[in-house]
């Protein structure tokens, strides 16, 4: 599949391009990716083609970081960059001017280029005094070309400078308009190029990537001991098809398949690319698990080019999770065998696995729940707008019945680590449902 690459900038930026583009020398790979090309005249247009493109477009080139600053209030970019000007394309440029207009370039302002490629300009431009610099990101699209338009002018008008330098054709323009000595900065075939060259062979190696199998064994521990405990068969039988159920729904999820190989071992086979958005979901499917067995669970999750590559790191990364994790996590073990892992909710929040808090410890004991399924709900409560919990929020966050959510919460309130604080108003015959809302002082 070609390489979707779109490029938005000035009149003369495009036109470089279109050179860059004929000329084979410069080794840009032009039959893996599709060109295309967008002008802009004015701030507006910037806006109009990014609303109108983003959702089809792989990466984004900018002629220029006022281009790209615009863009970025409109959308959020999975690949983006912005032309750099180097210190050589500065000296092009100055070096000629200063001849020409007897000293006005030993003072001037400068946007579009890095602290370091002006300090190396100015080594060999020995006759420069002052350079001012615009720094930092331009933040709000609307002010976004004014901001950059004064920071020129009150410098040129202070008498702080005697020539703008700017990489905005817009603002050079305006300030040509206003009789202030300004350069256009140029761009460099060589650096524009290698800048091409650079992108699309980062996309390559991303496409690659998320391409690259992904497996995960999922290993409920001790899933045999239930036989051992005072539980009915079919108790048994219809906790382990609600695993399986719960497995089903997250295999879809990541549009995988999934094999059951026994003794509470489960292998779910998918892409890198669908798995790493859905590394929430393979966290709340440990804690569904966890929560209806109330046994422990680890994920160890393997990439590779070859199901027999992912499959081994799989188990090494199962193996670590279990040696490490004891009750509860994910890790992951990559193309290149290097772990990665606990891996967390994109949230941040650390989910707790156990506790040294005795009198927590003895109340959860007493409750018959673990620390888990405790700090889950907790979680799930926080999360909320209401900071409360009820049976039915439960229920679905532990993966299991109403009936059995409400029973888990009559147990935390009378172990004292949850409170009533109301009751829901029931849509049907029945009466009204208690709401919960669970202590934070334990944890």
């Amino acid at each position: 599949m070609k390489i979707q690459l779109a490029v938005l900038g000035s009149n003369d930026f495009l036109v470089l391009l279109k050179t860059i583009l004929g000329t084979l020398s410069h080794g840009l790979p032009t039959d893996e990716f599709i060109l295309h090309e967008y002008k802009y005249d004015r701030l507006e247009d910037i806006a109009n083609v990014v609303c109108e493109t983003r959702e089809r477009i792989d990466a984004w080139i900018f002629s220029d970081q006022l281009a790209h600053d615009v863009a970025t209030m409109q959308a959020v970019f999975q690949k983006s960059r912005v032309v750099s000007r180097d210190a050589l394309a500065l000296i092009r440029a100055i070096a000629p001017f200063e001849q020409e207009s007897d000293g006005l370039a030993d003072h001037f302002s400068i946007d579009n280029m890095s602290e370091e490629e002006v300090q190396d300009a100015i080594v060999a431009l020995r006759f420069v005094k002052n350079v001012y610099r615009y720094q930092g990101r331009l933040e709000i699209a609307s002010n976004a070309f004014e901001d950059l338009l004064s920071f020129h002018k009150v410098h040129y008008q202070e008498g702080r400078v005697k020539l703008c330098v700017t990489g905005n054709h817009l603002v050079f323009e305006s300030l040509q308009r206003q009789k202030i000595p300004t350069l256009l900065l140029p761009y460099r075939e060589t650096a524009t190029s290698r800048m091409m060259i650079s992108v699309v062979s980062e996309i390559k190696s991303e496409q690659f990537k998320h391409s690259q199998i992904a497996i995960q064994i999922v290993q409920v521990s001790n899933f045999n001991t239930l036989m051992d405990q005072d539980h009915v068969f079919y108790d048994i039988y219809r906790t382990y098809l609600k695993t399986q159920g719960l497995l089903l729904d997250y295999t879809e999820q990541v549009l995988g398949t999934f094999v059951s190989i026994g003794n509470g071992r489960f292998m779910i086979f998918s892409t890198r690319g669908i798995v790493e958005k859905q590394i929430d979901r393979a966290i709340h499917l440990l804690h569904q698990i966890t929560g209806l067995t109330k046994l422990a669970a680890n994920i160890g999750m393997g990439y590779g080019t070859t199901a027999l590559e992912a499959e081994k790191n799989a188990r090494l990364a199962l193996n670590h999770a279990e040696k490490i994790a004891h009750d509860i996590g994910i890790y992951l073990v990559d193309e290149m065998g290097v772990i990665h892992g606990p891996l967390r909710e994109s949230s941040g929040r650390k989910m707790k696995f156990r506790t040294d808090d005795k009198e927590l410890s003895d109340k959860l004991h007493h409750a018959k729940i673990n620390i888990v399924t405790y700090d889950r709900m907790l979680s799930t409560q926080e999360a909320s707008a209401q900071k409360y919990i009820t049976a039915s929020s439960v229920s679905e966050i532990l993966g299991m019945s109403e009936r059995n959510a409400r029973k888990i919460l009559s147990s935390l309130h009378h172990s004292e680590l949850a409170e009533v604080i109301g009751q829901e108003t029931p849509t049907a015959k029945g009466r009204p449902r208690k709401i919960y809302r669970i202590k934070h002082g334990w944890v």
